[in-house]
């Protein structure tokens, strides 16, 4: 699938809270998140 001069979008999504621990702290809200850079790799067939 050639990308190269097609708009798309990468989510990035961050989950707060979990089975496994406590719930998150409603104070703490909200929360931001920044992104730098992302590396992508194409699977191969």
């Amino acid at each position: 699938m050639d990308v190269l001069g097609t708009p798309y979008f990468l989510l990035i999504d961050m989950q707060i809270g979990a089975t496994w621990m406590e719930a998150p702290d409603p104070n703490d809200y909200p929360i931001k998140m920044t992104v730098e850079w992302v590396k992508v790799y194409e699977m191969k067939d």
